[in-house]
């Protein structure tokens, strides 16, 4: 009779440990589809649109996106770990496809909710997505200009170039390319540069 206690309360551990792994993953999937994770991330979504005007202010647009909009995590004053609009993004996008899955009603009634959610979805994914791989650049004609060159705000490059007989010879090298100490030859303009130290987001200035 022990015996065959004992190999009873061994078949039921099994199925005790897989119901208890089943109930913590339920009460995950209700956290991630709950409606007061939605309130939280839009909060904190917009306490980091309010933290990153006042940095805008105070070190310019570039700066507040590269810090709080283009980030997964910020240090607050250069100490404190805060989540950035990356980590908020991804939170909400989980949320609400936990919410369409688990907790939305599969009715005609709750046909436009359930639009709303999915118009989100591909709102903070697209968001992501040009944010990670758009690249921005402008042109400015006047009237009757024209030209095949577009600018970069913060896609810098180093050129030369000579001209002769109207014609200009352009040699360009990107920023992100130089580095200290290496030396870049420009052919048939006899003419050899080398970065001594680089300064991002300086401007040259002439000294009295």
């Amino acid at each position: 009779r022990t015996a065959k206690l004992l190999l009873n309360s061994a078949d039921r551990c099994p199925r005790g440990a897989d119901m208890s792994a089943r109930i913590r993953l339920r009460r995950l999937l209700r956290l991630l589809a709950s409606l007061q994770l939605t309130v939280i991330g839009l909060l904190l979504m917009a306490l980091l649109v309010i933290g990153a005007t006042i940095l805008q202010a105070e070190k310019g647009v570039y700066a507040a996106q590269q810090e709080i909009f283009q980030s997964w995590v910020f240090w607050l004053f250069g100490v404190l770990p805060l989540p950035g609009m990356f980590l908020i993004g991804a939170l909400l996008f989980v949320n609400l496809l936990c919410a369409i899955a688990f907790r939305l009603k599969r009715q005609w009634s709750g046909a436009g909710l359930l639009l709303i959610h999915i118009g989100l979805l591909v709102l903070l994914a697209g968001g992501y997505i040009s944010s990670r791989y758009a690249r921005e650049y402008f042109l400015t004609l006047g009237e009757g200009e024209s030209s095949r060159m577009a600018s970069a705000a913060h896609e810098w490059e180093l050129a030369a170039w000579t001209e002769a007989d109207g014609k200009k010879q352009v040699r360009a090298m990107d920023i992100v390319d130089l580095r200290s100490g290496r030396p870049w030859v420009l052919p048939g303009m006899n003419l050899e540069l080398t970065v001594s130290r680089f300064f991002p987001n300086c401007r040259p200035a002439e000294i009295a």
